[in-house]
């Protein structure tokens, strides 16, 4: 298959696994949707996919790789499905276009670096399920205004975030 020919990606139904690199620096590739029998995702199986608009992850998947989505510089959307667990070491560095992300309940984790570099990121909304995050989350985000998390929750957040604390806002 020619990697830069491939304007979009429904993955096949029955398919339960995209490999490492999979589709890494396919530079057409805008949108795609991963069906929930997919169980696994390879690390940066979608790195540098420049053109890449839109993602969703499948409710079969449990966590988003490392790099999974690194340098993905059109990258508006992102779609976290409720059974993800934790988001992995620099999943969405330097995805540039990023404007606002939304985690859902569940995710526990979020690795390091994992939205570094995302500079049109201006508000984040995290859940209370979230239990770590790894150094430098946010490293390189000075668009970053906003950190919404439950109320209840700031003291737990300014923990995790101490050089994020203004940011921070419970709603």
């Amino acid at each position: 298959m020619k990697k830069n020919n491939l304007p979009s990606s429904s993955l096949p139904k029955g398919a339960t696994h995209i490999e490492h690199d999979a589709f890494a620096h396919c530079g057409d590739l805008e949108a795609v949707i991963i069906p929930d029998t997919v169980t696994q995702v390879g690390e940066r199986a979608f790195i540098e996919c420049v053109s890449l608009r839109s993602i969703s992850f499948s409710e079969g998947m449990s966590e988003i790789p490392l790099g999974c989505c690194a340098e993905c510089l059109a990258l508006e959307t992102i779609t976290i499905s409720p059974t993800i667990r934790s988001i992995g070491y620099n999943a969405f560095v330097k995805c540039i276009s990023l404007p606002t992300i939304t985690i859902p309940e569940g995710v526990v984790s979020i690795g390091e670096g994992a939205f570094a570099f995302c500079h049109k990121l201006t508000t984040i909304f995290l859940p209370a399920s979230v239990m770590k995050m790894g150094e430098d989350v946010f490293y390189g985000c000075n668009a970053l205004q906003e950190i919404i998390v439950p109320k209840g929750c700031k003291e737990k957040f300014v923990k995790m975030l101490p050089d994020w604390q203004k940011q921070i806002k419970e709603k």
